[in-house]
């Protein structure tokens, strides 16, 4: 064949390839910047969504109040979360905005070619994007034009479903809980089943048995059916109200106690917690698989990676990469919205850093090294503040060194000036507890504050005179100093200029502030820090977790607002004489979703709450839906989501504790830069077991006598990346 046809095709397959490229670029900026928020946008909409069973309310007019649009039988008052609805026009738009935007995402998603071969849930995620385009055509039609009140939409469904697409720690999360769902249904079974034996036993026993006891109660209460006795057995399974099951038949027999005791042994000491180890079990072991095949396709990769830009030069059979090769590389990831951006000049830092020998290029094991560096988080920064050249006195005075190598001295004065100033702020509240006149004024404890107020700006200027305002900001603690500085210094000179006037409600709330100066304080001990960054460290890594919560609670406060809404309020006779009254839980409802996700949330965090059970039941024309809403909910919610959710923490507090005990750990360095710019970097590297692993493919493809790795497209769940 002809060198010049050769070269054509060769230009060809470039062009080609810099257009597909491109293209997937372009699609992966427009999800991360456009499609994924207009998911949330349209998952937010839903608390501001008329609910379904209110009327349809007016086109731009916005509702006076909540019971206007959604008025209860008889006029009565009910409870709502107080959230606006939006009108019809607005409601529309939005929803119809939303829709069309994620339509064109998926319609771009389906052609492009790479997308279409690596992703499996393209097809499934459109079919739920049409079936939602076809809810809201009907929906608009019949509730807004023919003003026909539908009762039921599949949209919150498909918003829920569009979110776990979206977001790949959910689809994570779904599959790991779908993994573990067949071991955790055989322990279930056991329990549930242990609940349906004792109460059916029980029935047959006690059922015909009404006899009085002592207290004038039926000593066979809350056993009188097989309903009954279910329903008691299963309260009792959940350690809710007990002993109360148990008292009735027990002030008539002691004896009664024995059965309790075997059946509570069985469910709460035994298959409950085995619930919760078979749930930990299962979830952190398909999180485990999934993490290793993660980083070991990653490897993978990488290995690929290297021996497709590597060449043997220099006179030596190692193959390695060319500095100007691996910097266009560099450029080109650079275009993607998932990947930390690297400068040039940064780049060329961490390269000569690596390259100890300045040949110009880098071997296998300084290749992963590299690219393990660059999944830092780098930022630089000026080296000083607003002075240019500050004398070194004032260095020493802010940053410490020369004679005084430990704390700096700027910090040790703020150190007696915050303690100083959290004695007094606990005498301020205690005064203000215990309505004491004799120690300062209201005025007095003002002043005062805004001494210290002005002492905290004074260390600010000093600080940024030495420390650019970039590297301060680098800091949470420091946004958080200067944030309430700025606040209560601005309240101080509102309070201190006569001609403007600050109400005491206004300084009492600002008087809240002061008390988070004790958390400065705090800050500055060791332990405290340590669990505050165990705290910060489990809210970052739970992401799965935090998805999976919001996941239940919200498919199942968005199936409440549809069943109960409206069903919930002051004149309900059907309420009346129940205990959820009485304890005035009527707020805890479904008529809107913001209420639905606090009663939900309350019922997560309890277990199981009696008292919404029963009215609910009480209320629902047919009261087996709310048996079957509560249960289940019990059963995904509580069993499985808020285990998983106990067990990742206990496990990732476990494993900080063992980080924090480990030496030589890694932590964040300043490195100053020749230009007077100095560049910072937060992150740990990778586990050295996922470096073994790359060394393996490497040796791999080293034996295969320098074959490039033949191996598939990386899909959305294999992780294979090049950084």
């Amino acid at each position: 064949m002809p060198s010049s046809i050769l070269v054509m095709e060769e230009s060809f397959l470039n062009a080609q390839t810099s257009t597909n490229r491109d293209a997937y670029l372009f699609l992966m900026k427009f999800e991360y910047l456009v499609y994924k928020p207009m998911v949330c946008l349209l998952l937010m909409y839903t608390f501001v969504e008329a609910p379904m069973w209110c009327e349809n309310g007016h086109w731009l007019t916005f509702m006076e109040s909540p019971l206007k649009q959604c008025p209860f039988p008889g006029g009565s008052d009910g409870y709502f979360s107080r959230i606006p609805f939006l009108p019809k026009l607005y409601s529309s738009a939005i929803e119809g905005l939303c829709l069309l935007v994620i339509l064109i995402h998926n319609v771009f998603k389906m052609r492009s070619e790479r997308c279409a071969r690596i992703g499996k849930h393209n097809k499934t995620e459109m079919l739920v994007v049409i079936a939602m385009i076809v809810d809201f055509f009907v929906f608009f039609a019949l509730n807004y034009v023919i003003d026909y009140n539908v009762q039921f939409r599949i949209a919150g469904y498909g918003r829920l479903a569009l979110f776990c697409f979206a977001l790949e720690f959910m689809q994570k999360a779904l599959n790991n809980v779908y993994c573990m769902f067949k071991e955790f249904l055989n322990v279930a079974l056991l329990l549930f089943g242990t609940v349906v034996f004792f109460a059916w036993v029980a029935a047959m026993a006690l059922d015909d048995l009404d006899t009085l006891n002592k207290q004038d109660v039926p000593m066979n209460f809350g056993f009188e059916s097989l309903t009954n006795s279910l329903y008691t057995l299963f309260e009792a399974s959940t350690t809710q109200n007990f002993p109360g099951q148990m008292v009735p038949l027990f002030v008539y027999s002691r004896l009664s106690f024995l059965p309790f005791f075997v059946f509570m042994v069985l469910t709460v000491m035994i298959f409950l917690n085995v619930v919760l180890a078979v749930v930990y079990d299962r979830y952190s072991s398909n999180s485990t698989d999934a993490m290793e095949k993660f980083f070991g396709n990653r490897c993978k990769g990488l290995a690929a990676a290297f021996y497709r830009m590597a060449s043997s030069t220099g006179g030596s059979a190692e193959p390695v990469i060319e500095k100007p090769d691996f910097e266009r590389l560099v450029e080109c990831l650079n275009q993607s919205p998932v990947i930390q951006y690297v400068s040039k000049r940064d780049l060329s830092v961490y390269w000569d850093t690596l390259d100890e020998d300045k040949s110009g290029n880098i071997d296998a094991k300084e290749f992963y090294t590299l690219c393990d560096i660059l999944q830092y988080s780098f930022s630089r920064v000026p080296d000083n503040g607003f002075l240019s050249d500050p004398p070194i006195w004032l260095k020493e005075f802010v940053r410490g060194g020369g004679k005084d190598k430990g704390v700096p001295m700027l910090e040790r004065i703020m150190y007696w000036v915050l303690a100083i100033n959290s004695i007094l702020v606990i005498v301020e509240s205690l005064q203000d507890l215990g309505n004491l006149e004799f120690i300062l004024s209201e005025n007095a404890w003002s002043t005062l504050e805004f001494v210290f107020s002005i002492f905290y700006v004074i260390e600010i200027m000093v600080r940024l005179s030495v420390i650019s305002w970039e590297e301060v900001m680098s800091s949470t603690v420091s946004v958080f100093d200067f944030v309430t500085t700025a606040v209560l210094f601005t309240v101080g000179v509102l309070w201190a200029y006569p001609g403007i006037y600050v109400s005491s409600d206004i300084l009492r709330l600002f008087s809240i502030l002061r008390l988070l100066r004790l958390l400065r304080l705090l800050s500055k001990i060791e332990r405290f820090q340590f669990i505050c960054g165990c705290i910060w460290g489990m809210l970052c890594g739970s992401s799965e977790q935090m998805g999976l919560l919001f996941f239940a609670l919200y498919a199942w406060a968005y199936t409440g607002v549809m069943v109960f809404g409206g069903l919930v309020y002051d004149n309900n006779e059907l309420l009346d004489g129940t205990d959820y009254r009485d304890s005035g839980f009527d707020i805890f409802n479904f008529n809107d979703i913001g209420l639905g996700l606090v009663s939900l949330f309350a019922n997560l965090i309890t277990g199981f709450v009696p008292e919404f059970y029963g009215a609910f039941c009480i209320i629902e024309p047919y009261p087996f839906v709310g048996a079957i809403f509560w249960g289940s909910f019990y059963a995904i919610g509580v069993l499985i989501i808020f285990n998983v959710f106990a067990s990742f923490i206990i496990d990732l507090f476990l494993e900080l504790m063992k980080d924090e005990n480990e030496e030589g750990k890694e932590s964040p360095e300043l490195t100053n830069d020749n230009d007077g710019m100095k560049v910072m970097a937060n992150f740990r590297r990778s586990n050295p077991i996922y470096e073994e692993l790359f060394q393996k493919e490497i040796d791999l493809q080293t034996a295969e006598d320098d074959t490039v790795l033949a191996y598939s497209p990386a899909s959305e769940d294999d992780g294979i990346e090049l950084t």
